[in-house]
């Protein structure tokens, strides 16, 4: 998911893709959980975090859309990354993953 969601942030915050890193836990030291950091490479920022952050649910219903209609079968590196790199159920696993984010952010 992370490749994913570093693929689109760009264009949703319509800025250069080297504007923004990415990176990907097991288990974060701030959360405890599994989480995802979208950041900006510049020192300070210029707004980029606020408006993704404000944009949080937008930017994951075009995840699953990219997913749901990318033609490959398991993942390639125009969704979820290449198969050899995220396994045989890379895109079935953030598929769910998206889904149950969209679910909770729903409840609340």
């Amino acid at each position: 998911m992370a490749n994913l969601l570093g693929n689109i942030a760009p264009l949703e915050l319509m800025c250069e893709p080297g504007d923004l890193g990415v990176t990907a836990q097991v288990r974060s030291p701030f959360t405890g959980e599994p989480t995802i950091y979208i950041y900006e490479k510049y020192p300070g920022g210029v707004g980029y975090s606020e408006q993704l952050f404000a944009g949080h649910s937008r930017l994951i219903w075009r995840a699953l859309s990219i997913l749901t209609n990318c033609l490959c079968d398991l993942g390639c590196p125009s969704c979820v990354g290449p198969v050899e790199e995220v396994g045989a159920e890379g895109k079935q696993y953030a598929t769910t993953l998206l889904k149950g984010v969209l679910e909770v952010g729903s409840q609340q």
